[in-house]
């Protein structure tokens, strides 16, 4: 049993580092890249892991009833590799969801017992992603006022101006997902200073990043996880947040952000981004029909629609990029993932875990209206399948517990017979 609980706090470990590479891989040799990206060849070494650490002995994977919607999703974006006329896309999209989707089901019930670890191991390899921005870009500040728009933000490398692999929006989402995950050692440690040091970097990061959308959801994600039963604390939680986010603009103020050239195009309408962002979503509106309604122009098509080849193209908003290509029994089927999170809302007051776990899922769940396709945004879809695991949980320690106070209450009646 001691094995067990070693190989699952390995597991743990090894799930958020790989997570870690995932979006830091543009540091290191292509050799590496390979190892720790390639979906499929990170789940063949994840279950070899699994399976030798626990001594040949059988994974005990637990499931949960809202699994279904994730199969009927695949279901549906399966049927779309039917029709489409973007095929190696469209596989590629399902394979890559469905790999981080299988090995995160089958870790899922580990993780969320082990989830003071997975946070500790999360928040270590955040610090390295740091120190690896701040070695090739230097510090936030002076890299802000360095910044010159679309010629030079993150991701580009100072000397030349081009994009140098590291994908701004994808670092972005990475470091408010690290933010996220210490507000739970901040509320354990609240007058730590190195604390709110490593956040603020971690922010001015994200603002040099020039994505719209990391920023929204992190404050979606930061309401959500301050959230309680009574109104007025939710009023004063409120005040604060607004308290935080004046000062951080003053903040921002001081370092010349409002004057930037930079902020005026990536955080207006008038952004080049935006427009063709836009751009993207009227042509997904352009069709119509009662079969493109009901299925969509099939799995991956996007692309196809804009470019007529098999190319990755994406509206870069998940509502958006279902209804054109499954359509609206998709969009349905993601209603449905939301609803069975959201019903459960009066529960996350019970558990500090899973109110982190619903943090998650809103904050990736807002990236996903913003940027990235399917495969870009697989974390919505693995903190929805955490944080029914941690609900399951719960459901059980309470049924347990109702068990033992019935057991209790008539045992001394038993023995006085």
């Amino acid at each position: 049993m001691n094995s067990v609980r070693k190989a699952n706090r390995f597991l743990v470990s090894w799930i958020a580092i790989v997570t870690f590479f995932s979006y830091s891989a543009y540091f290191f040799p292509k050799a590496i890249k390979i190892f720790f990206i390639a979906p499929v060849g990170l789940f063949v070494f994840s279950i070899i892991f699994y399976v030798s650490l626990v001594f040949l002995r059988r994974p005990k994977i637990e499931s949960f009833a809202e699994i279904r919607y994730i199969i009927m999703l695949l279901i549906v974006l399966s049927m779309g590799l039917l029709y489409t006329n973007a095929p190696n896309y469209g596989f590629e999209k399902i394979l890559v969801l469905y790999t981080w989707i299988v090995l995160f089901f089958i870790y899922g019930n580990i993780i969320v017992n082990n989830f003071e670890l997975f946070v500790n191991v999360s928040l270590l390899c955040g610090i390295v992603f740091l120190l690896l921005l701040l070695s090739r870009f230097g510090d936030p500040i002076s890299f802000f006022k360095s910044m010159q728009g679309e010629t030079l933000r993150l991701g580009y490398e100072m000397d030349t101006g081009m994009n140098s692999g590291l994908n701004p929006i994808w670092s972005a989402r990475y470091l408010g997902y690290i933010f996220l995950l210490l507000l739970l050692i901040v509320r354990e440690k609240p007058h730590n200073l190195l604390l709110y040091g490593y956040m603020l970097a971690l922010f001015l990061y994200i603002v040099t990043a020039g994505s719209k959308g990391p920023v929204i959801a992190l404050f979606g994600g930061c309401l959500v996880f301050f959230a309680n039963e009574k109104t007025s604390v939710n009023i004063k939680t409120i005040f604060y947040i607004v308290l935080v986010i004046a000062l951080l603009i003053l903040m921002l103020n001081a370092i010349d952000f409002f004057s930037s050239q930079f902020f005026i195009d990536r955080f207006s309408s008038k952004t080049t981004s935006g427009e063709e962002r836009e751009g993207l979503m009227d042509v997904a509106f352009h069709y119509f029909g009662a079969f493109s309604f009901l299925f969509g122009t099939g799995t991956g098509n996007f692309g196809y629609l804009i470019y007529h080849r098999d190319v990755r193209e994406y509206p870069h908003n998940i509502v958006v990029e279902l209804y054109i290509e499954n359509g609206i029994f998709a969009i349905i089927i993601l209603v449905l993932m939301y609803v069975s999170v959201l019903k459960n809302f009066r529960m996350i007051f019970k558990s500090t875990k899973l109110r982190m776990l619903f943090a998650m899922f809103i904050y990736f769940g807002m990236n996903s209206m913003f940027s990235g396709d399917l495969l870009g945004n697989e974390y919505f879809f693995i903190f929805f399948m955490l944080f029914h695991f941690e609900k399951l949980m719960i459901l059980k320690t309470q049924q347990l517990d109702l068990q033992l106070e019935q057991f209790n209450s008539v045992s001394p009646a038993y023995l006085n017979k």
